[in-house]
Formats: structure tokens, C-alpha cells, sequence
């Protein structure tokens, strides 16, 4: 062989080694493409068998969906890498942030245009409250020691960081005082404004995973819905057989 020879030699081997690893590489994109394309597939069919599953389970009454929701199980942790559809990738907790703040941002607002129904609503309900001639009994503060023994010492807090243990705590002084508030608040219908933070914290998912959203209320709310869970079922079968909250 001529050192000419050689030298094509040399170029093909140099040539295709560049392509051999060309090669390699589109393959590994194709199977990554492929791999989140079936990823994408088990979301939607999760999604569409979920639906289905609470539709089918609700034919006889919500018992069912309601026996699954509050089963005494763990959501799995959010994961610690992300990977998004534009192939970026997410490790720190500041990055993870921000990752979901864009993945859930366009959901919040997406019901802007109903918000002035809403209020309108709620005005109504209002006016019609203030208007009722039968009355609730009034909370006592028994009612409110009672209800705070129902909650779970692992309850998540809101934004007023109280601790179930506290309710759990209190003295009788301290829950006539706050069953007084609680009774103030009925009589005007409306809630403090500094009460109406809630809190989305996001919860891992089963496999294929993600985050599902789950709100957490100011504490002394939770307390009062315990209180008044009677009527607020009541006030819900009317909905479900009415179909309107008026």
C-alpha cells in the first residue's frame, strides 16, 4: 500500500468512525423521542381511565370516590430531576420551582372570565343568608374542643401556621372565645380577608408521576367546616340534585 493509499485509508476510517458516532446519536435522540412520546401516551390514558373510573363509580353515589380519596396512604415525593418536553433539565429545589411555577401558571388564570360570575354568586347567597328567618344553632365552646379532636396530628398547616395540637390544647376560656368569633363570622357571612389565604403545595403522583395541586385552608376554617359539616353536606346534596347553589 502507497503512503497515498494510507492516507485514504486513514480519511475513510477517520470519516466513518465520525459517522458511526453521528449515527449512534441520532439513534439515542430517536429512542429518547420515542421513550417521552410513550410517556405522553400512559399521561393521557391515565388521565382518561381516572375520568372514567370516577364517572362509573359516581352512577351509584360518590361513596366510592370518596372511600379512595381517604385511604391512609402516602403520596409518593416529588422528584428530585425534571426533564421538560424542550429537553431542559431541572436539579436544584430553586430551579424545580420555577419549573413548576411555569408549568402550573397558565392553569390558574385560566377561569378569569368566571371570577365576576362567581362574586355575583356569592353576593346572592349572601343577601339570601342575611334574609332567612331560621337561624343556626350557635357554635359553643364545646362544639369547638370537640371538632379539634378530630383532626390529625399530621395535618398540614396553611399560611396562619397553626398546629392541630394547639386546637387540641386549648383551654375552655379559649375556645368560648373562639367559638364567639366563629359566630361573628356567620352572623356577617363573610370571613376576615387575612382568612382567605390558601395554600396550593404540590403532592407527587404514582407512576408515570407528575404533581397533583392540593390546597391547604387557614386552619380556624378547617375547624369551622368540622363544626358545620351537617349543613355543608346538606347545602351540597342540593347542589348535586339541583344543580345550582341558589
Amino acid at each position: 500500500m502507497t503512503s497515498k493509499d494510507a492516507g485514504k485509508s486513514n480519511g475513510y476510517c477517520s470519516y466513518a468512525g465520525r459517522l458511526n458516532k453521528t449515527s449512534t446519536f441520532k439513534c439515542i435522540l430517536v429512542i429518547i423521542q420515542a421513550i417521552r412520546e410513550r410517556k405522553r401516551e400512559l399521561d393521557r390514558n391515565n388521565h382518561a381511565g381516572f375520568v372514567s373510573w370516577i364517572v362509573k363509580a359516581s352512577d351509584k353515589g360518590a361513596g366510592a370516590a370518596h372511600k379512595w380519596t381517604s385511604m391512609n396512604t402516602h403520596a409518593p415525593p416529588l422528584p428530585h430531576i425534571i426533564e421538560d418536553d424542550q429537553g431542559s433539565t431541572y436539579f436544584s429545589p430553586a430551579d424545580n420551582g420555577k419549573y413548576y411555577q411555569k408549568m402550573w401558571e397558565p392553569h390558574w388564570g385560566r377561569h378569569a372570565s368566571e371570577y365576576r360570575q362567581m362574586i355575583d354568586i356569592l353576593k346572592q347567597l349572601i343577601l339570601r343568608a342575611k334574609q332567612q328567618d331560621t337561624a343556626l344553632e350557635p357554635i359553643t365552646g364545646r362544639n369547638i374542643k370537640e371538632a379539634a379532636q378530630l383532626f390529625k396530628d399530621a395535618t398540614g398547616p396553611c399560611g396562619d401556621l397553626w398546629e392541630p395540637k394547639w386546637l387540641k390544647a386549648m383551654s375552655d376560656e379559649a375556645a368560648e372565645a373562639m367559638a364567639q368569633l366563629l359566630n361573628a363570622i356567620e352572623k356577617c357571612c363573610a370571613w376576615p380577608s387575612h382568612m382567605l389565604l390558601n395554600i396550593i403545595a404540590l403532592m407527587g403522583k404514582p407512576p408515570p408521576g407528575g404533581a397533583r395541586p392540593k390546597k391547604l385552608t387557614p386552619m380556624i376554617y378547617r375547624l369551622w367546616t368540622k363544626i358545620r359539616k351537617v349543613y355543608i353536606d346538606e347545602w351540597g346534596q342540593k347542589i348535586v340534585d339541583h344543580g345550582t347553589v341558589l
